[in-house]
């Protein structure tokens, strides 16, 4: 019985993690980037697992963004990483990826490319904060 229970409620939470992966809209993704404090944003598109914009901060400089589809956060292009390369690729190896490489930051987020645990090919987006992985993607 526990078995089951366990079970079911692994499916419910992965049920409800993929539920997740798209939850905010490209109307959300534009308020948060005007509740970020752009003021004019435009072409909002989703672009490899990000909504990306071009948005017009308050001092006229236009910047392009990224929004995180799920948590909203907001990541600019010319965002100073609170971590460089070599800790990302700690993190990286850390959390089981291996062949790390390619670590280039891009609009806001590092862009990896690895393999993940089950060994296949992946290009990476990194929070440049925290090293979390924000998006793995098959790299065909």
């Amino acid at each position: 019985m526990l078995k089951s229970t366990v079970f079911c409620a692994g499916l419910i939470f992965a049920g409800s993690v993929g539920a997740q992966a798209a939850n905010l809209t490209q109307a959300d993704a534009q308020a948060k980037l005007t509740e970020a404090g752009y003021q004019e944003v435009r072409d909002v598109e989703m672009d490899d697992g990000f909504w990306e914009a071009d948005a017009r901060r308050a001092d006229g400089t236009w910047v392009d963004v990224r929004v995180h589809p799920v948590s909203g956060k907001v990541y600019a292009e010319d965002t100073t990483p609170k971590l460089d390369a070599e800790a990302i690729s700690k993190k990286l190896k850390a959390a089981g990826y291996t062949n790390v490489r390619d670590i280039d930051f891009d609009d806001g987020v590092w862009e990896v490319d690895a393999r993940n645990k089950a060994g296949a090919k992946v290009d990476l987006a990194v929070d440049p904060d925290d090293g979390s992985v924000l998006s793995e993607r098959e790299d065909h």
